[in-house]
C-alpha cells in the first residue's frame, strides 16, 4: 500500500512538474521526423498502427493555448511600446501630478491586478500545452537536454530555442569563437582537422570562423545565402527599401560572402532546388536563389580574369537550371573539357604560390574562360533537390574540392 501510495505521489510531481515547464516554456513551431519515423505521444515513440506524417509540419496548438498565447502576443507587443515610451508617459503623469503617493496607490494596484490576470493567462496556456502530446515530447527532450551533457546534445544559437543570450551578429560570432576554442584547447583538436558544416543562417558564423581561423581545413556551406539584405527586402513593402537597408546593415549585417572571400582553404557549397526561403521570388525560380550569389561572389573574388562578363554570363546559364540532365547540357553547350580545365589549373598552381585571387585566365581566350568558369562553378556548388529545411541524407554530403 504504501509503495502505491509512493508511486502516485511520484506522478503527481512529475506531473506537476511537466505543467510548470510548459508555463516556461518556449512556444514550439514545428514538429520534426525522428529517425525516419514521427514522435507522437508522452514521449512515446511511433508504433506500426501510427500513420505516417510528413518529414516536418506545423504544430498545431489545441484552442485553449492558441488563444492564450496570442493575448500574450498582444501584451508582449504592447509592453514593447510602453516601455520605449515610458519617459514621455513618466513626464506627462509628473506635469499632471499624478507622481503622488495618493495617485500612485490606485496605479500600482491596478497593475498588480493585471500582473495576477496575466499569470493566470500563462497557466491557462501551460494548460493547453500540458494537455498536448506533441508539447510534452518537446518539452520533456529539452529538459533532458538541458540537464544531461551527452553527445547527442547539440549546440544553439544565442537566444535559439533553450539557448540564452541575444542572436545578433557578434553574439554569434563571439559563441562560434568559443566552439572553435572548446575543440581546440578542450578536445585537443588541430585546426588543420576540423572541419565547418553550416545550414541555412549558420552561414553566418561558418564564413566569420572561416575568416578568423584561416587555418581551418575546409568550409561546407548547405542551404544559405550571400547577404541578407535581398532576403530582407523580399518580405518588407518596397517603399521600406531604404530602412529596410540601412536597419540591416547597422544591426544584422550577415555578410556571409566577404567574410568567405577572406578563406583561402577548400569550400563547398550546397544548393537546394527548391528552397523557399533563401529565394527571392518563389521555390521554382532557382536562378533566384541567394546560394548563386555567393558562388558567383566567390568565383569573382578567386578567380576575377575568368569570372569577367561571359563568364559570368556562362556561370548564370548553368545555375539557371535545377535537373542534372540540364545542368550537363549546358556544360556540353560551352564545350566543357574537364581534363584541359584540370591542366590548366593544376599547372598555374604548380608555378604559384596558390594563394588567392589567381590570376589564370588572363590572357585567355573568351571560350576558355567560360569553360573554366563552368568548370569551376561545378567544383564549388552541388545541387541537391530538397527544400530548406530538409534533413542532408548521408548520401549527399561530400567533401570540398581542392587542387
Amino acid at each position: 500500500m504504501a509503495a502505491g501510495g509512493e508511486g502516485l505521489m511520484r506522478r503527481w510531481i512529475r506531473g506537476f512538474g511537466l505543467l510548470y515547464l510548459c508555463i516556461r516554456g518556449p512556444r514550439l513551431y514545428r514538429v520534426y521526423r525522428v529517425n525516419g519515423r514521427a514522435a507522437i505521444g508522452r514521449g512515446r515513440p511511433m508504433q506500426e498502427g501510427d500513420a505516417e506524417s510528413s518529414w516536418e509540419s506545423f504544430y498545431q496548438p489545441k484552442a485553449l493555448e492558441k488563444h492564450t498565447d496570442s493575448i500574450l502576443a498582444w501584451v508582449s507587443v504592447l509592453w514593447t511600446i510602453s516601455y520605449y515610451s515610458s519617459p514621455l508617459a513618466a513626464f506627462y503623469m509628473y506635469r499632471k501630478g499624478f507622481m503622488t503617493v495618493s495617485r500612485l496607490i490606485p496605479l500600482t494596484q491596478y497593475g498588480l491586478t493585471l500582473m495576477f490576470l496575466l499569470a493566470g493567462i500563462a497557466c491557462l496556456r501551460g494548460f493547453g500545452r500540458w494537455s498536448n502530446p506533441q508539447y510534452i515530447q518537446f518539452i520533456s527532450i529539452l529538459q533532458r537536454t538541458k540537464m544531461d551533457e551527452c553527445p547527442e546534445n547539440k549546440w544553439n544559437h544565442p537566444g535559439f530555442a533553450g539557448s540564452t543570450g541575444v542572436p545578433f551578429p557578434q553574439n554569434e560570432a563571439n559563441a562560434m569563437d568559443a566552439v572553435v576554442q572548446y575543440a581546440v584547447y578542450r578536445l585537443g583538436f588541430k585546426l588543420q582537422d576540423i572541419i565547418v558544416y553550416a545550414w541555412s543562417i549558420g552561414g553566418f558564423t561558418a564564413t566569420w570562423a572561416s575568416m578568423s581561423y584561416p587555418d581551418l581545413s575546409a568550409i561546407i556551406l548547405d542551404a544559405s545565402f550571400d547577404d541578407l539584405v535581398p532576403l530582407a527586402l523580399k518580405v518588407m513593402p518596397e517603399s521600406w527599401r531604404g530602412l529596410v537597408t540601412r536597419t540591416v546593415r547597422k544591426y544584422l549585417n550577415l555578410n556571409n560572402a566577404e567574410q568567405l572571400c577572406r578563406y583561402q582553404g577548400p569550400i563547398l557549397l550546397i544548393r537546394r532546388t527548391k528552397d523557399e526561403i533563401i529565394t527571392t521570388t518563389n521555390p521554382e525560380d532557382i536562378a533566384s536563389n541567394r546560394g548563386n550569389d555567393l558562388l558567383l561572389s566567390l568565383l569573382q573574388h578567386r578567380y576575377p580574369n575568368v569570372m569577367t562578363e561571359e563568364g559570368r554570363a556562362a556561370v548564370r546559364m548553368w545555375l539557371s537550371v535545377a535537373t542534372p540532365e540540364e545542368e550537363a547540357s549546358v556544360l556540353s553547350h560551352y564545350g566543357v573539357e574537364e581534363d584541359w580545365c584540370l591542366s590548366v589549373l593544376a599547372s598555374y598552381k604548380a608555378e604559384n604560390l596558390g594563394q588567392y585571387p589567381w590570376s589564370v585566365g588572363e590572357e585567355m581566350s573568351t571560350e576558355g574562360r567560360q569553360q573554366l568558369a563552368l568548370y569551376l562553378a561545378q567544383k564549388y556548388l552541388s545541387s541537391f533537390e530538397a527544400t530548406h529545411c530538409t534533413p542532408l541524407p548521408a548520401g549527399a554530403f561530400q567533401m570540398p574540392w581542392s587542387i
